[in-house]
């Protein structure tokens, strides 16, 4: 069999699976009140699934399985370096950090892949696991829809 056929087949499947369960959520918007109905309303919450789905593909080589860190700061205290906001998440992740060795994702993740990936870091926020980074940035005020 054709590798490539069927590799390009099995990528149309997913993008189709994709745009199918996104019709459920439509359009996300990249902001904190988009960010905040996926942490605090339980019909919602189960799209954390998918970001964290998201986050085990493309970050924990710098972020650690956990969201502890390894060479990306720990994201389960409450220090944070390039966040201040939960409205901070989708940009830091679209545009990357150039000082902090991040790449920009907005080439390769779509805008609700963005939002629901955004939304599962700051879930991780609160669990204050052990990184071998230490504390990193400042201690910043709990996340809320208005910022």
């Amino acid at each position: 069999p054709d590798l490539t056929d069927t590799n390009e087949r099995y990528q149309i499947a997913v993008t189709r699976e994709l745009e199918r369960q996104f019709a459920e959520i439509g359009d996300l918007q990249p902001d904190a009140a988009t960010i905040m109905t996926f942490l605090s309303d339980p019909e919602k919450a189960k799209w954390l699934r998918v970001g964290e789905a998201i986050f085990q593909t493309n970050c924990v080589s710098c972020h650690g399985r956990d969201g502890a860190g390894v060479s990306g700061p720990n994201m389960t205290d409450d220090h944070y370096l390039k966040v201040k906001t939960l409205g901070d998440f989708p940009k830091t992740i679209s545009e990357g950090s150039v000082s902090a060795g991040m790449p920009a994702w907005a080439n390769r993740l779509g805008t609700n892949e963005i939002v629901l990936v955004s939304a599962y870091a700051a879930s991780l926020r609160g669990q204050n696991l052990p990184s071998p980074r230490g504390a990193e940035g400042e201690i910043i005020p709990a996340w809320s829809a208005a910022n």
